[in-house]
């Protein structure tokens, strides 16, 4: 038995009844590139996560039994003067109206979610679009149940802690601070967010982690009250909301992967500013 349930795309609610799923992980390319005198592997010791994952849900709408009535928050029958319930819809109507949702997803891009079985509570997600549909019936159950094969393809190799975590600090002008960014996923972090936020003017900043062999580096300014977001997936810099690309660079120490990949564990990054104020670093715990 799987240990997750994939339950729902967009927010609309994948087939209950039945559910099967693939959660493989997906393919890594190869990272082999022949070299003069043998075969060179680009990536060495790193880990290489697939660049797209394919995967398929199947399951069952059902009916269901009775009508459905309308209720309010509590979950009591909300009735007419006369004292009547008030008929939202028949068992057909209601598995009409499931099909007709799921069917206008197809092609969209959306989050889809997982939960773990043990404990529903605890839920996952990844963008994902859905690439195809396929809606089967029978003679015997046409009206009362519908089973829906559905294909999902992602970027994201891992899937994503429902709430981001984040670390903040305080910076001290012309001082460096250390902050320790915990990763409790078993994957690595290649989008976090960097946010600095001046209480005074800030012109330079620098961002290391020998570990990671990580070194961001920004000149400019950030007058007080401003903040400077450096968001290490989508590889973009903005200050006060606007475009601040032109003052960062990757330093003489950078040697790694992308901007900032956090590995799984505790990351101890030392972050350097001329002028006061903060920086927090949030990320999603990830998954594979």
């Amino acid at each position: 038995m799987a240990s997750y349930q994939i339950y729902e795309f967009n927010g609309v609610a994948l087939p209950l009844y039945n559910p099967e799923a693939d959660h493989s992980t997906g393919s890594v390319p190869s990272t082999l590139r022949p070299s003069i005198g043998g075969i060179f592997d680009v990536y060495g010791a790193r880990q290489r996560l697939p660049d797209t994952v394919q995967f398929g849900v199947r399951g069952t709408y059902a009916a269901g039994n009775g009508s459905t009535l309308l209720v309010d928050h509590a979950g009591r029958y909300i009735i007419t003067h006369s004292g009547s319930r008030i008929l939202v819809a028949s068992p057909l109507q209601w598995l009409r109206l499931q099909v007709d949702t799921m069917r206008a997803q197809i092609g969209v891009r959306g989050t889809i979610r997982r939960r773990r079985w043990d404990d529903t509570t605890v839920t996952q997600w990844k963008t994902a679009r859905l690439l195809s549909l396929q809606e089967k019936s029978n003679t015997q159950a046409r009206t009362g149940m519908a089973e829906y094969d559905l294909l999902f393809e992602t970027a994201h190799a891992a899937w994503r802690s429902f709430a981001a975590s984040t670390v903040t600090e305080n910076l001290v002008a012309n001082n460096w601070c250390a902050l320790n960014v915990t990763s409790d996923g078993n994957a690595p972090v290649t989008d976090p967010t960097i946010t600095i936020a001046a209480s005074g003017t800030i012109t330079s900043i620098q961002i290391v982690c020998m570990a990671l062999d990580v070194d961001l580096r920004w000149v400019g300014s950030v007058a007080s009250g401003r903040s400077l977001v450096i968001s290490c997936g989508a590889m973009s810099v903005l200050r006060a909301g606007v475009d601040a690309y032109s003052g960062f660079a990757l330093g003489a120490g950078h040697m790694a992967r992308g901007w900032l990949p956090l590995a799984a564990g505790i990351n101890t990054l030392l972050v350097y500013a001329d002028g006061p104020g903060t920086v927090a670093v949030g990320h999603y715990n990830q998954f594979i």
